[in-house]
Parts: C-alpha cells; structure tokens; sequence
C-alpha cells in the first residue's frame, strides 16, 4: 500500500473530528473551511485523474436529482425514528447551529464540493480502490469523522449519507453525488426542514 492512499484517507476523519470537537457551534462556516482544505488534498493525490472522478457533468443532473430524494426520504425515515427513540432532539440540535440565510447556502455548495471531492473522489474512487477496498469503506470513514460531535445520531446519518452518496459517485461519478449532496442539503435546510 502506497503511504500517500493511506494518509489522505486518514486526513478527512482527523479534520472533520477537530472541527466537530472544536467548532459545532459554527459547524457550516468550518465545514465549509475544512472542505477548501479536503479540495487541496484531493487535487494533490487526483492530479489528472480528476476528470475521471468526476465524470460526465453532463449525465450527473438526473441521477442527482434521484439521489437528493434518496437522501431526503431517508432523512425523514431518520427523523421519524429520532422521535420514536426519544433523540429528535440530537435533529432540532443541528438545526440551531446551521443558519438558513444567504452566506449559509454558498457555504453549503462548497461544503458539498470539497465533501464529495474528498470523501467520493480521492477516498473512495482513488484510495480505496488502489488498496483493493470496497467503495462503500469510505462511509464508515466519512461517519467516523462526525462521531466528535456528540451526537451519535449524526454520525449514523452520516454514514447512512456515505452509503448513498457513495453508491451514487461509485456508478455515475462525483459531479451526480455532488448535485445529490447540495440538493439534499437545500432542501432539508430550506425547502421541507426536519425540524
């Protein structure tokens, strides 16, 4: 195994739990940060290979579009069963420290960007594959890095994202998981919030 697969997978879990141990307050803004910072370390290991990864922009619309209502349906079936268990509010916690204004959606797009770039391109369709792994590896890594938060219900959500997102990059590319990851992101922030 070559040391640079196995750093920059490591890098995003390390990251991601420093902002969630430091940061949760303002988790928008240093997500966002974080993910201008996963984008170089993409860019640093894809070199030209970022093509590939991110595949054919033009055939990303509809199976995003799919993959948005995919996350959302699941959002809301996690949701549902937060309040059955008596942790909806680990959901309405989340919902406190992301504001809905107009810096926050921006952020929101480059978050997915640097996420899906990271975590979907460089972890799971670069790294993760050279080292003979299964794609579906980099949830488990992607959820790992949201455990700092405090909330284990976030990080189930995210590894329940991962898998999906994940799926959605593995057939049809990151440019499709990204417009999955921001729609998805509209549209539980802005469009039909869980809380």
């Amino acid at each position: 195994m070559r040391f640079e697969y196995i750093a920059v997978a490591a890098v995003g879990p390390l990251a991601f739990t420093l902002i969630m141990s430091h940061a949760f307050d303002e988790i928008l803004y240093a997500v966002a940060f974080t993910a201008v910072f996963l984008v170089a370390a993409s860019a640093a290991l894809l070199g030209d290979e970022v093509k590939y990864v991110i595949g054919d922009l033009r055939r990303a619309l509809l199976p995003g579009l799919a993959g948005a209502a995919a996350l959302y349906l699941a959002s809301l079936i996690g949701a549902a069963g937060a309040r059955l268990a008596g942790m909806s509010w680990q959901v309405e916690e989340v919902y406190e420290v992301v504001p809905r204004d107009a810096g926050a959606l921006v952020t929101m797009a480059v978050a997915a960007v640097g996420e899906e770039l990271y975590w979907r391109g460089a972890v799971q369709e670069v790294a993760l594959k050279r080292m003979g792994l299964p794609w579906w590896l980099s949830a488990v890594l992607y959820a790992s890095g949201h455990i700092a938060s405090g909330l284990p219900l976030l990080a189930l959500a995210a590894l329940a994202a991962g898998l999906i997102l994940g799926f959605i990059a593995h057939r049809w590319g990151v440019a499709a998981s990204t417009v999955s990851h921001f729609l998805w992101l509209v549209a539980v922030f802005y469009v039909a919030p869980l809380a």
